[in-house]
């Protein structure tokens, strides 16, 4: 692959990366007016449609400057793709809180929302680390610490599963709750896979 193509690539990776970001910081206001869930879902869509929009751009540089036969640039793809889901899977989500009328911020949902901010911001950095590749700040470290966000999760998810089956009662607030930890799950699984994809990268820079 040629490094103008490599370049644009990353460049409109970087471009998603910066849009996951703004999902990140915009939906923690959720925390400070759970009131406003609303008009706050609806700038987090309104951002993912932005995301979409690049990432279809990115399949024209495809289309158009015949990287499809190339295993690297369909590597890139694949990372592309991966964080782009990303920002689908917090968009989801900022939806669920308005469907489900989610204006009660338990500790957890406090928690989960700062760690969704944060695993934005690592992945950031990954795939920064990725276009560089060096030895100061290598890949490898930031996939590991973004697939940590998912191990966290994981340990909230399967506690507060197992509260909301064993004390809630009522029938529709199991419903709410259980749908909003899957939508949480969906989330830092999106994460994830960016993160495991981008371990495919590695790979092409070593082989």
């Amino acid at each position: 692959m040629k490094d103008t193509d490599r370049e644009s690539i990353y460049s409109y990776i970087f471009s998603v990366c910066e849009i996951l970001k703004k999902e990140g910081t915009s939906f923690l206001e959720v925390l400070d007016y759970p009131e406003d869930v609303e008009e706050i879902s609806r700038r987090v869509s309104a951002l993912e449609e932005e995301a979409d929009s690049v990432f279809h751009d990115i399949v024209i540089l495809y289309q158009n400057g015949n990287l499809a036969r190339d295993p690297e640039a369909q590597t890139l793809l694949e990372v592309a793709k991966a964080v782009e889901d990303c920002t689908d899977a917090i968009q989801q989500l900022a939806m669920d809180f308005y469907r489900y009328n989610i204006t009660e911020i338990r500790d957890e949902i406090y928690t989960l929302l700062i760690s969704i901010s944060k695993a934005s911001n690592k992945l950031s950095d990954l795939i920064v680390s990725l276009r560089k590749m060096d030895n100061l700040n290598p890949p490898i470290k930031y996939i590991v610490e973004l697939d940590s966000f998912k191990v966290d999760f994981l340990k909230i998810y399967d506690e507060n599963i197992r509260r909301l089956f064993t004390s809630e009662e009522n029938p529709i607030e199991i419903i709410r709750w259980k749908s909003i930890y899957e939508s949480f799950k969906t989330t830092f699984q999106a994460f994830e896979n960016v993160a495991d994809t981008s371990a495919k990268v590695i790979f092409f820079k070593n082989s």
